[in-house]
């Protein structure tokens, strides 16, 4: 049986969608004028007189930077190591998780790694430079 929501349940639905809208244009602005001022002429875009639209629409920049090679060919590298990486780390991944979702009867040690394994998620590289700039800064 479907129940009626209340007034209150409605006007805190309609809030809800109008702040989640607005988030959205928020986060999607940025990205519009970025595209915009690259259609746009450069002393236009250099003026600041974008803002959504482009003015005086052109692919001179586009045209620049499709000339040069190094943005083929750090595209190729970009697409490796995406590829390559995935499936490095899905194969990490299942090789992992296939023992470790055995017993501990059928895999001797499973809670040593277990434990081994998540002291590495927690405490990574990267803790320890960050700690240090913090203790630096004061």
């Amino acid at each position: 049986m479907v129940q009626s929501k209340s007034m209150a349940w409605r006007v805190f639905n309609v809030l809800n969608y109008i702040i989640l809208g607005l988030f959205a244009l928020l986060c999607v602005f940025p990205m519009v004028n970025v595209l915009a001022v690259s259609l746009s002429d450069r002393a236009a875009a250099v003026g600041g007189f974008v803002t959504v639209w482009p003015v005086r629409f052109t692919t001179a920049s586009y045209d620049l930077v499709l000339k040069t090679s190094l943005v083929f060919s750090s595209f190729v590298v970009s697409v490796q190591r995406t590829v390559i990486g995935t499936a490095l780390g899905m194969a990490v991944t299942i090789l992992t998780a296939y023992p470790l979702s055995k017993t501990e009867s059928e895999f001797r040690g499973r809670r040593y790694i277990t434990w081994l394994l998540l002291f590495a998620m927690l405490f990574n590289g990267g803790l320890i430079p960050w700690w240090l700039v913090i203790r630096q800064l004061g």
